[in-house]
């Protein structure tokens, strides 16, 4: 990615302004457009075109008449949840080059500052080409609500049967649930290590039990739920976090005593169980997490002026 970045700021991008747009659609035609990734080159060359067309009638109202334009578009599939969200990000050369006064070679042109009412204009036209363009594919239907009029984009059921596992996975992704998106995510790797580690102290110190130096063992054990503890803040966690603490600190001599070894072994135990319910309740709490609603529809644009 660096690479690619450096290539375009030193050999394809001119030193000229340039403007950034970043478009993104309705949550109805995220799944067609991931799906189907022709289509999606086609969405992405009807905006261009209604960008350039604007650059151009924008300049032609200033006295240059025609211009060629630049662009450079990349295609990002999710958001930063990792929800499948296919958007478009495109750097524009911010004017038209135009041919010079001896028609020998090629002058850039700026463009005048963008105005709210150019970002709509772009907007409003671009919307209504990629939806005619998608009605004419059949992909979507536009269904007119009666009485006030307003329009619903209805997509074809159909879209995926070529190919049902990715269409189940795309739908899935697109919405966030099962058996992809974020709420299949999980705690950090780095409980789920210190777990292991504790399971693996207890029943290790237990193997060796006749070696009371080896209640060091028992430091894996004690780290995870004293974490747990400041996390949670129950006071459980913390009992069960100082019964194993105290049960490091005995004496061996008193650990030699039969009931005082069973009370520590019994005390591992009630904090490894206390550890393992508090992981599987997280994790079942994690999984079960709706799904967030669709993000609205966003058009942004940066650049000077």
């Amino acid at each position: 990615m660096n690479a690619g970045a450096l290539t375009l700021v030193d050999h394809v991008l001119p030193d000229v302004p340039l403007r950034q747009f970043v478009v993104t659609v309705p949550f109805p035609l995220r799944f067609p457009l991931a799906f189907d990734g022709k289509l999606l080159g086609q969405v992405l060359r009807i905006f261009i075109d209604t960008v350039a067309a604007n650059y151009r009638k924008r300049l032609a109202d200033r006295g240059i008449p025609s211009g060629k334009h630049g662009a450079v578009a990349v295609i990002q599939r999710a958001n930063s949840d990792l929800r499948c969200n296919p958007h478009i990000h495109a750097i524009f050369l911010d004017g038209l080059y135009a041919p010079d006064r001896d028609g020998k070679g090629f002058m850039f042109h700026p463009a005048p500052a963008s105005t709210q009412e150019d970002v709509e204009a772009i907007v409003e036209r671009a919307s209504k080409r990629i939806l005619r363009f998608l009605q004419r594919r059949g992909v979507i239907t536009l269904v007119t609500a009666p009485g006030d009029g307003e329009v619903t984009v209805v997509t074809d059921e159909t879209m995926g049967e070529e190919d049902p596992l990715l269409a189940r996975l795309l739908a899935a992704a697109t919405a966030g649930a099962p058996p992809a998106g974020p709420v299949n995510k999980r705690k950090p790797i780095r409980i789920v290590l210190l777990v292991q580690f504790a399971i693996a102290a207890v029943l290790g110190r237990l193997w060796t039990y006749h070696k009371f130096y080896d209640n060091l063992t028992i430091l894996f054990l004690l780290v995870p739920l004293g974490e747990l503890a400041i996390r949670t803040s129950k006071r459980l966690h913390l009992a069960a976090f100082i019964a194993v603490l105290v049960s490091l600190l005995l004496p061996a001599k008193l650990l030699l005593h039969h009931g005082f070894g069973i009370a520590a072994i019994i005390v591992w135990m009630i904090g490894l169980g206390i550890l393992l319910a508090a992981q599987d309740k997280s994790d079942s709490v994690h999984g079960s997490q709706p799904a967030s609603t669709a993000d609205e529809p966003k058009f942004q644009t940066t650049g000077p002026g």
